[in-house]
């Protein structure tokens, strides 16, 4: 009985989840990276076939607790359908809301906002840390229509 009602709660959760992604209209690409200690590039594909839309981008980790929450530098580098190429360094506030005892979260952190993408086609995003980082088991973007 008491597993039906967390069977159910749970499916209750993740509808609510569902709803609100799609009101939101969000597209969320994560990349598992080594929790152990983040160094490499974590690669994100994105696929365009909107051209006039506009979408804000959040950069999304999946942590653990062993995660030390401050700013964190990260070099983001896009590859555009064309093959152009940008990379940038950015510092984020990366901190981490520990609510009871839960064992992950994540954080989205603002990274762009009112990006068009002018292209169709395949995006290449990589996120890597400067430095290595411990306690990330996924690092991602967030791509929501405004």
């Amino acid at each position: 009985m008491l597993r039906d009602g967390i069977l159910r709660l749970a499916i209750l959760v993740a509808s609510a989840l569902l709803a609100q992604c799609r009101m939101a209209e969000c597209n969320v690409a994560l990349t598992d990276v080594n929790a152990l200690s983040w160094s490499d590039a974590a690669p994100v594909k994105y696929v365009n076939g909107d051209t006039t839309s506009l979408r804000d981008l959040d950069l999304v980790l999946h942590v653990d607790r062993s995660f030390e929450s401050g700013e964190l530098q990260l070099d983001i580098s896009v590859a555009t359908p064309d093959s152009l190429r940008y990379v940038e360094r950015v510092t984020v506030p990366a901190v981490a809301q520990w609510r009871g005892n839960i064992r992950r979260t994540d954080i989205r952190m603002p990274y762009r906002r009112r990006v068009r993408f002018a292209l169709e086609g395949e995006y290449s995003i990589g996120i890597k840390p400067v430095g290595e980082v411990r306690g990330v088991e996924a690092a991602g973007i967030n791509f929501s229509n405004r």
